[in-house]
């Protein structure tokens, strides 16, 4: 396994640490500028004679509100995080359209979520700023 280091900045409002009581509470973490850099698309899925569930391409997007409740622990933040991390400084000169993908399923077992992680072209260091000249 291949591993790589990488500075990161974190950066909450206020001290970094929630701060309150009484229902009124103050701090967080400041939400990424993400610009056209990050999109996403809900679409149907169903599944398939393998037991996978895979979107239906030709049926249009979903249309109107979702809620998406994303619950964890400092453990299973930081190892999304570090999965994104690595998602975005994977180099994927080889396959521009390279995709990763989960399974996941509601806390009730209800409902199931495909989560597709397309890594759009573009190295890591021009994300980064960091391209050369």
């Amino acid at each position: 396994m291949g591993t790589k280091q990488i500075a990161v900045e974190l950066q909450y409002h206020g001290s970094g640490k929630i701060e309150g009581r009484n229902g009124r509470y103050s701090g967080g973490v400041v939400a990424p500028e993400l610009g056209d850099h990050v999109m996403f698309q809900v679409r149907p899925s169903a599944l398939d004679a393998n037991g996978i569930f895979n979107p239906d391409h030709n049926a249009p997007t979903y249309g109107g509100g979702l809620q998406v409740i994303v619950e964890g622990d400092a453990a299973g933040y930081r190892a999304l995080g570090t999965y994104l991390l690595a998602l975005a400084e994977l180099d994927t000169g080889a396959h521009p359209r390279y995709k990763d993908y989960h399974q996941i399923t509601s806390r009730d077992g209800r409902t199931s979520v495909q989560l597709l992680f397309y890594r759009q072209p573009g190295s890591a260091s021009e994300a980064a700023g960091q391209g050369t000249s």
